[in-house]
């Protein structure tokens, strides 16, 4: 930290080597990967490790371009050191894992067991697509699941317990964008105490629209039609933004149909998932429904 000029003119400013002087605080940035050499070896850290790294001052060396340079880090109370961890798990600057629970981006509780709980790397984001049955076919039952049933499934799969403000976020946005939806009124959202009784499942189909009555064609409208291969739709998607640019100041309009021959066939599911990636990027404009007999 840089003493600014007001602090050098203080007649009461005193200056102390680092190995005589001991924190009183310790900046909680200070224990993320990398911040300081010799304190992260490997993917985690325990508490342990790290209040022993600042129970007494050392010296470390720090890698440079040309040479290598020396650096004392002065000693910390245990005290403060785990006052640093709880900031830094508080801004989710870093995971803390004790037991089989895990903590990010939340305050830690009261009465968590600071002895053998170990930090890690922040937990990424999930993405909405994870938390579908088609990624954890254990976690669903009848198209329906639980916030618990994800959180131990998604658990499975990673490094440790999942934290709950993490999956939290992550089914807020894939309940936002319709990908799945409480399965009754008042379940969600909930805290991680009510995890279990958070029941959730995938949207109901919606009913289909009626048919789009085909454009009117007029004296002196011209239209472009094809049926095309995904090739062909691939190389059209490249060329449009220049169509619609040489288009412009007409009244160009653009339809799309996507059909799928035989879809009786296709496997339970598969039409919903269509719909969900379809639904990913243009919402409700464009999903496959089935034709009306006749």
């Amino acid at each position: 930290t840089s003493i600014d000029e007001a602090a050098w003119k203080d007649a009461a400013l005193e200056l102390h080597l680092p190995h005589k002087t001991e924190l009183s605080e310790l900046d909680p940035a200070l224990l993320k990967p990398g911040a300081l050499p010799e304190l992260w070896i490997g993917k985690s850290l325990t508490v342990a490790a790290a209040a022993g790294y600042f129970a007494n001052a050392r010296a470390v060396t720090v890698r440079g371009g040309a040479y290598d340079r020396e650096v004392g880090i002065p000693a910390c109370s245990r005290a403060a050191v785990e006052a640093a961890i709880g900031g830094a798990v508080a801004d989710g600057m870093l995971r803390l894992v004790a037991g089989p629970a895990s903590f990010q981006g939340e305050p830690l509780p009261d009465g968590v067991a600071m002895d053998g709980a170990e930090l890690r790397a922040p937990m990424a984001p999930i993405d909405h697509d994870r938390l579908m049955p088609e990624a954890l076919p254990g976690a669903w039952r009848d198209g329906k699941t639980t916030a618990l049933a994800l959180s131990n499934a998604l658990s499975a799969q990673d490094d440790g317990p999942v934290p709950w403000p993490v999956l939290r976020r992550a089914i807020d946005g894939a309940a936002a964008s319709r990908w799945l939806e409480p399965a009754a009124a008042g379940v969600w959202p909930c805290d991680a105490t009510g995890a279990g009784a958070a029941a959730l499942k995938l949207p109901e189909t919606a009913p289909p629209p009626p048919p789009l009555p085909p454009p009117p064609v007029a004296e002196g409208d011209y239209a472009a039609k094809a049926k095309l291969e995904a090739g062909d739709f691939q190389d059209l998607a490249e060329a449009l933004p220049s169509v619609i640019g040489a288009a412009a100041g007409l009244d160009l309009e653009i339809s799309v149909e996507l059909a799928l021959m035989r879809g009786d066939a296709a496997e339970a599911g598969k039409i919903d998932e269509l719909n969900r990636l379809l639904a990913k990027t243009l919402g409700a404009k464009l999903r496959f429904e089935k034709s009306p007999p006749g």
